[in-house]
């Protein structure tokens, strides 16, 4: 639940199936189940809308995707499970910084995990990709970064402060009820505290973009092996991975992710006990739910 306020999986790139399961993390308990039921496809739809698959290459990837949600949900599941359950106990009392840095330091630890189980079927993917299928791509995320530019960049301080605290608030709303003017003052300071430079954070999509494009040139150009591929792609998705830029780049994202922790210690201990008991009904559904996935 924390991760959903303070970790916003901004990093998209076409052969990033292995994180469809988010659709079912982000999209709550009923919608969510039915994403994540469906996930498959929706999974393989994506990327073949990015890159135009080929029969063969269609049919190997439908096969990875297949092999790789058995395996999350025989796996992983159980394990948010009881993630779930320690966050229902926590909700019986104050929030601390601790738990939250813990959180954030394991859904990166998660990140991690899919990636390398992914690896070595998006090495096969990457090594058959054709120049066509690569500028296609290419374009495709272009077309993307105009959306993004007119949701994340445009617009004053104002505007853009506006925007990030109506959508925080709204995913809090959604676990916890309305809040009090008193409560969203609170988290509108707090939101405004955070770092804001979306033009540092639109290059950073940008460079992460093309390093991707680069990559990929380079795995066909340089025929590597599967086993160098697959390196190549743990490397380029690892959640720590080091922003490249100015030299104050991973100091100011650095910043971001404490601002971002601060604000989800600040709306959990501005709500009450009747708030706090909505949010953990709404946990016990997750857990259901999940569950339920696991089994299928």
């Amino acid at each position: 639940m924390m991760q959903k306020f303070s970790m916003g999986m901004q990093r998209k790139v076409v052969i990033l199936f292995i994180l469809a399961w988010a659709c079912a993390i982000l999209a709550g308990c009923s919608a969510g189940r039915l994403a994540y039921g469906n996930g498959e496809s929706l999974s393989y739809w994506w990327v073949d809308s990015y890159i135009d698959l080929d029969a063969q290459q269609g049919a190997a990837a439908k096969a990875s995707i297949a092999s790789l949600f058995e395996w999350h949900r025989r796996t992983q599941l159980p394990e948010y499970v009881q993630w779930l359950g320690m966050i229902e106990k926590r909700l019986q009392g104050p929030a601390t910084a601790e738990y939250i840095d813990a959180d954030v330091a394991g859904l990166k630890q998660r990140l991690r995990r899919m990636t390398e189980r992914a690896a070595p079927a998006l090495a096969d993917l990457a090594m058959a990709l054709q120049p066509a299928q690569i500028d296609r791509l290419r374009s495709k995320l272009a077309s993307g970064n105009e959306a993004y530019r007119g949701e994340h960049v445009e617009g004053d301080v104002v505007e853009r402060q506006d925007r990030r605290f109506r959508k925080v608030l709204k995913q809090a709303e959604y676990w916890f009820g309305d809040f009090t003017d008193a409560q969203e003052a609170q988290i509108r300071a707090a939101s405004d505290a955070r770092p804001l430079d979306p033009e540092r954070v639109y290059a950073d999509r940008l460079q992460r973009q093309q390093a991707l494009i680069a990559m990929l040139h380079k795995i066909r150009a340089d025929k590597l092996t599967r086993e160098a591929a697959a390196g190549l792609i743990k490397a380029a998705l690892d959640p720590e991975r080091q922003p490249e830029g100015p030299a104050d780049a991973q100091a100011f994202f650095d910043a971001v992710q404490v601002a971002n922790n601060r604000l989800v210690l600040v709306i959990l201990n501005s709500t009450t006990t009747a708030q706090r008991a909505k949010a953990a009904t709404m946990v016990r559904r997750w857990m259901r739910d999940l569950k339920a996935l696991s089994r299928t």
